[in-house]
């Protein structure tokens, strides 16, 4: 509270702000944290359920999960389905990785060409 006093008493507006940064840098580093709510995610998965798997976000990404027919590609072993692999999915998504270099390397390559023409154009 004194520190909070002394720092609205001060006049200076550049010492105010330091008075004040002080006060919350003191609060904050003494007094306990209580967090008041926790989340928690509850993971199910049926083993014919492919291409969804745990992550920290919870946000799955839809486009590669499908139902797999075939039992004998099913995840039997869902309490260790993160060391588990997917071709699948790793196709896909080795797929969509090539996509997305190939037109970044393109873009890369036309940029120098756009800024040159446009240069040219003034």
């Amino acid at each position: 509270d004194r520190m909070l006093d002394d720092a609205n008493k001060e006049l200076d507006e550049m010492k105010r702000f330091e008075k004040l940064a002080a006060a919350e840098f003191y609060m904050m580093s003494h007094q306990p944290v209580i967090p008041l709510q926790t989340q928690a995610t509850n993971w199910i998965k049926k083993p014919y359920v492919k291409g969804m798997y745990p992550n920290p976000g919870t946000l799955h990404p839809w486009k590669f999960v499908y139902i797999e027919h075939d039992p004998a590609k099913w995840d039997h072993d869902v309490d260790n389905l993160m060391s588990e692999a997917d071709p699948v999915t790793d196709a896909e998504v080795d797929r969509l990785m090539a996509t997305q270099t190939a037109f970044l390397n393109a873009r890369n390559n036309a940029a120098p060409e756009g800024i040159e023409s446009a240069k040219n154009q003034r």
